[in-house]
C-alpha cells in the first residue's frame, strides 16, 4: 500500500461530521448574535421581546448540544473504525513478510508499532481534524451573522484579515 493509497484510507470522507460540525457552529453563533439583541432588549425594557429572544436562545443552545455531541459521538466512531481498519492492514502486511524480519525486530517494537502508532492518528483524527474545521468555518459563519448585523463592520472584519493573516506568519 501506498503513502498515498494509506492517507486517503485514514483520512477518507468525513462529510457527516463536518455537516454536524457545521450546525453545531451555526447554533453556536446564534446564541452570541442572540444574546447582543437580548441586551439591547433589556435596554429598551420590552418584555415581550425579551421572552422571544430568550426562548430563541434556549433553543439555539439545546441544537447546539444537539449537534455537540453528535459531531463528537460521529468523529470519534470514525476514528476508532478508521484506527481498527488500518491495525488490520498492517497485520495483513506483517504477515506477508518474510521470516527474517522477525529475526530482526523483537515482539515487543512490534506490539508498539501496531498498537501506538495508530493511535496518532486517531488524536488527529477525532480531535484535530473537528478542530480545522471549526477553525476553517466559523469565520464564515461569523461573517455571515455581521452581515445581519451591521454589514459595515462585517466588511470592516473581512479587510483586516490579511494584516490578521502576515502578522501570525510572520511573528
Amino acid at each position: 500500500m501506498t503513502e498515498k493509497e494509506l492517507r486517503r484510507m485514514v483520512i477518507g470522507s468525513h462529510w457527516l461530521n463536518n455537516f454536524l460540525l457545521t450546525f453545531k457552529i451555526l447554533f453556536e453563533s446564534i446564541t452570541q448574535v442572540l444574546l447582543v439583541y437580548l441586551i439591547g432588549a433589556m435596554m429598551d425594557a420590552r418584555r415581550e421581546k425579551i421572552k422571544m429572544i430568550f426562548l430563541f436562545m434556549l433553543a439555539s443552545f439545546i441544537l447546539k448540544a444537539f449537534f455537540s455531541y453528535f459531531s463528537s459521538k460521529s468523529s470519534h466512531d470514525r476514528a476508532y473504525s478508521q484506527l481498527t481498519e488500518l491495525r488490520v492492514k498492517m497485520i495483513e502486511h506483517l504477515k506477508k513478510l518474510q521470516l527474517g524480519f522477525f529475526k530482526e525486530h523483537s515482539t515487543g517494537e512490534l506490539t508498539n508499532i501496531i498498537q501506538e502508532r495508530p493511535e496518532q492518528v486517531e488524536i488527529y483524527l477525532a480531535h484535530g481534524m473537528p478542530e480545522i474545521m471549526a477553525a476553517t468555518i466559523f469565520p464564515i459563519i461569523l461573517f455571515l451573522a455581521m452581515l445581519f448585523v451591521e454589514w459595515r463592520l462585517a466588511l470592516a472584519m473581512i479587510s483586516g484579515l490579511p494584516f490578521m493573516f502576515l502578522t501570525s506568519v510572520l511573528s
